[in-house]
């Protein structure tokens, strides 16, 4: 998709999606205008999920999963799902997103970062950092602790759950838009 593009692209990456832009990153930098890591794991050099979730004393997540050893995966207990991550969302919305939800697979034991530091690649590529405040999923503690480890370009706050495209969309909206026009006028 990124060759596709006439443009380099930003690539936002929300909770684990973090990992997977981080990875875009050192993959493909020049084809990657910047980074945006939205109550995201944004890992140091060195350090798994595992690390950062183990050292997260203010998620919930941890104690909400099923674990299913057999299929590979983990799912949020559908009766902790809106504590976990929709708690400032309406009962509407807070319902369509729980029915959406999919098991993930397990985390392999082990580190997983064997490469460079998050999203650090051959061309240095503008980062932020959007941190949910009220995130029950991955602490605020958490996300500083990151995007202080892996320091960013800005780092923005939503006063949120783990899901401000859901309870704050207009606010959400308003910093990605800053994010694009902050990089379009280094250029």
């Amino acid at each position: 998709v990124l060759d596709s593009l006439a443009n380099p692209a930003i690539l936002a990456g929300h909770s684990s999606g973090g990992m997977i832009v981080s990875e875009a990153a050192r993959r493909r930098s020049e084809r990657i205008q910047s980074l945006v890591y939205l109550s995201a794991f944004l890992l140091p050099s060195g350090k798994t999920p595992r690390d950062v979730m183990t050292m997260d004393h203010e998620s919930i997540l941890p104690a909400s999963l099923e674990i299913d050893l057999a299929k590979g995966v983990s799912s949020v207990k559908k009766e902790c799902a809106r504590s976990v991550f929709y708690h400032d969302c309406s009962d509407e919305d807070a319902e369509w997103a729980i029915s959406q939800l999919q098991p993930e697979p397990l985390i392999p034991p082990g580190p997983s970062n064997t490469h460079t530091a998050a999203g650090e690649s051959p061309t240095p590529i503008p980062r932020f950092y959007i941190e949910c405040l009220h995130d029950k999923a991955l602490g605020p503690r958490t996300q500083q602790w990151m995007y202080t480890e892996s320091p960013c370009d800005a780092v923005y706050s939503l006063n949120t759950s783990h899901s401000p495209f859901l309870s704050a969309p207009a606010a959400l909206t308003r910093y990605l838009l800053e994010i694009a026009g902050r990089r379009s006028t280094c250029d």
